[in-house]
């Protein structure tokens, strides 16, 4: 995912005539002095997920250093940012669900700790409360690490519940990868038998058999986009 982000702000940079220096390493032990000295003689920063302390972000921010956050949730008020509305999305993906006539669809979601993971969590629920439909709290599963073999685990135990769900909806698209491969080792058809739906449309995703339905993340447009907020 974040090669996806870095390719967006690559390519602006590059039309625009840029100077651009990738991946900077962030020791978050480093000494906080020596950490902002590190990165004071940049024009601008953009940032993706919680990447710098607030401490050094307050810092640039008192020195005048522009600054915009990819998928971060930090206090506007210093830095600008860029957030995709995930709730959303998870809305839309399960609504879509209900309107198949879905009535027990499963959610695997990572780390509650996570606000983007938070907000799908809070999607799902939202579409069920929009078509009326209770939630069965027996059907959401944490899986904090994201790894397709855990989903694949979790989609085992969903389908030995005596009400299985008929759909699994997962809070992204390396999780819904590995819940494909269980359901296939259960010989169970997608989606025939089981609707699967994931989140961000990763490159795997239409490589998958079947192709993965999937909510489109932005993540090119957000890294170009966030360019052009540093730039402005």
């Amino acid at each position: 995912l974040r090669m996806r982000r870095l390719q967006g702000v690559v390519d602006a940079a590059f039309q625009q005539g840029i100077s651009l220096q990738t991946q900077v390493e962030i020791d978050p032990s480093e000494p906080l002095p020596r950490l902002i000295a590190n990165l004071e003689h940049f024009a601008g920063l953009v940032l993706h997920d919680e990447s710098l302390p607030q401490g050094a972000l307050l810092a640039l921010h008192g020195r005048g250093l522009p600054m915009v956050a990819i998928n971060c949730y930090l206090d506007t008020g210093y830095c600008a940012r860029i957030h995709v509305n995930s709730r959303l999305g998870a809305g839309d993906a399960v609504g879509h669900l209900l309107n198949l006539g879905h009535r027990r669809i499963a959610l695997i979601v990572g780390d509650a700790a996570r606000v983007s993971m938070r907000e799908r969590l809070q999607g799902y629920r939202d579409a069920h409360a929009a078509h009326e439909v209770p939630v069965d709290a027996s059907l959401i599963v944490l899986e904090p690490r994201g790894w397709p073999q855990e989903a694949a685990r979790a989609a085992r135990r969903l389908m030995q519940l005596a009400d299985r769900p008929t759909a699994i909806f997962t809070a992204s698209d390396y999780r819904a990868l590995g819940v494909l491969e269980a359901l296939r080792q259960e010989g169970l058809r997608v989606p025939d038998d089981v609707s699967v739906v994931g989140f961000d449309d990763i490159c795997e995703a239409e490589q998958a058999e079947p192709p993965l339905t999937t909510v489109a993340n932005p993540l090119y447009a957000s890294g170009r986009l966030a360019l052009q907020m540093v730039q402005e």
